[in-house]
């Protein structure tokens, strides 16, 4: 089946049923991957946050002073578990 070049036969090619049809179904196949993918990294997440923690320490705080000596001390990069 030889190829038209004309514009008003390619536009009618695109817009025939079964084009159409083809389309819909892409238009739909991706609508659910994508609601899919969303809908995943949504729940992903979630789940990431639910086991973050997160600390604020204040600057009078002992604690804080006690951190930044340790975070100080030659060598503490390698041994540091916080």
């Amino acid at each position: 089946m030889p190829m038209d070049t004309d514009p008003t036969s390619l536009v009618t090619q695109i817009f025939s049923f079964a084009a159409m049809r083809d389309w819909l179904k892409l238009i739909l196949i991706g609508g659910v991957l994508e609601g899919f993918r969303r809908s995943a990294l949504s729940t992903y997440q979630k789940l990431i946050n639910w086991f973050w923690i997160t600390a604020y320490f204040d600057d009078e705080d002992v604690s804080y002073s006690t951190r930044l000596v340790i975070i100080t001390l030659p060598g503490s990069a390698d041994t540091c578990l916080f």
